[in-house]
């Protein structure tokens, strides 16, 4: 058996890349399942973007930028926090929109921090310095 020493990534890999064509036309010819699949995920009914969607990109977006959770924590924990999070941990000032809170972290080891409004973000040099 030629896959016996694989493991279930590298298993997945190669039979991803063996059946690639199959995939593919599998692909055309439920083109029209796939995009319902991917406008349910993305919207609800009134037009409004899902709660999932917003949390997965957010989630993708911060590991863009390099930012990680401590190693006790996950990014749900991480999601969760900051979307209860009603004012900045920094200076106090209660958030009025979503768009003004910002995700502190460590830009030499990429640690979160915290929530923090853009003001504390961007003119103070280091809010949590005093906490650590």
């Amino acid at each position: 058996m030629p896959y016996k020493d694989l493991t279930n990534k590298e298993y997945g890999k190669l039979y991803r890349e063996e059946n690639k064509e199959y995939f593919k036309n599998y692909r055309l010819k439920h083109k029209e399942y796939f995009k319902k699949k991917v406008r349910e995920f993305k919207y609800k009914e009134d037009g409004t973007r899902t709660e999932k969607y917003n949390k997965s990109m957010k989630i993708t977006n911060w590991k863009a930028l390099k930012m990680k959770p401590l190693p006790n924590e996950n990014w749900d924990d991480i999601y969760e926090v900051y979307s209860n999070t009603l004012s900045c941990m920094g200076c106090g000032k209660v958030f009025k929109k979503e768009r003004h809170k910002c995700l502190d972290h460590d830009h030499t080891n990429g640690y979160i921090r915290g929530v923090i409004c853009h003001k504390c973000n961007h003119y103070t040099v280091d809010v949590f310095e005093h906490m650590f």
